[in-house]
């Protein structure tokens, strides 16, 4: 099981939003990663333009097989034959 969520830390334990869907006792694996100070959000008016600005946005514009986007997920995906 795979589960991802935000938390505070506080000494030496780590306080989450809500709770784990585990039963008491139960041994896990934690990786553990600062959180960005500033994490985005979409702005109350609508106005997207910081989200559209980011730099992954156009950076497939130039590649020819993404004129048709659709039929270049296919490209992508192996087909049993």
């Amino acid at each position: 099981m795979t589960w991802l969520g935000h938390g505070k830390v506080s000494g030496n334990k780590i306080t989450f939003s809500e709770s784990l869907p585990l039963p008491e006792g139960t041994e896990v694996t934690v990786r553990v990663e600062t959180a960005p100070a500033e994490p985005y959000s979409s702005s109350a008016d609508g106005d997207d333009t910081d989200f559209y600005s980011l730099a992954f946005f156009g950076m497939w514009a130039d590649n020819p097989e993404m004129e048709d986007s659709a039929a270049g997920t296919q490209l992508a995906v192996p087909r049993p034959n």
